[in-house]
């Protein structure tokens, strides 16, 4: 299952997801380091990916696909919109933000039109955005679309992981497949 509301222009909260569990840690493949020192103390945040997590996330993938297939974005993508193709796990990974991460505030890179933030555990701080706070809890997150209405930020201000699903959706959904990319 998977809801989808919207709670401020351009960004959709997300609950009532079944995710499975987090595996024990030595089943966690490394994906790498975060490398965007300049908007972060990126040293603080552990990329992974869980293969078991990948058979799950269609359900949330797919839901938004068909919102922002039905979105009426004419003024924003001339509706290109209609024409994204399946995105399904590509971009998909894990963020392990280790205590005292800071991610300042930023608007993501041109190619990105979207993200979709999950939490994987109830973690202490959401993601912040001008005028709207994340939910925490475990099995919960958000849709934003990239704009410059949607500035956000993360932090972990616990002394525990902060451990989300994130994955990023890339223009070029925009154009695979067809004759235009």
């Amino acid at each position: 299952m998977c809801k989808i509301e919207q709670v401020r222009p351009l960004i959709w909260e997300l609950t009532e997801l079944d995710l499975p569990p987090i595996p024990p840690q030595d089943q966690w493949r490394t994906a790498g380091l975060f490398t965007e020192g300049e908007i972060s103390n990126a040293p603080l945040r552990e990329i992974y990916h869980f293969p078991v997590l990948k058979e799950s996330w269609g359900i949330i993938s797919d839901k938004v696909l068909h919102l922002i297939r039905n979105l009426d974005l004419n003024e924003l993508w001339q509706g290109y919109n209609v024409n994204l193709k399946p995105f399904d796990t590509i971009g998909l990974c894990i963020h392990k933000d280790l205590p005292n991460f800071n991610m300042y505030g930023h608007y993501d890179n041109r190619r990105v039109i979207g993200a979709i933030i999950v939490n994987l555990v109830d973690n202490k701080d959401p993601t912040t955005f001008l005028n709207y706070t994340s939910p925490t809890e475990r099995n919960t997150g958000i849709f934003f679309l990239n704009d410059y209405t949607t500035r956000h930020a993360v932090r972990n201000t616990s002394d525990r992981d902060r451990i989300t699903a994130y994955q990023n959706i890339f223009i070029d959904s925009f154009f695979k497949g067809t004759s235009n990319a």
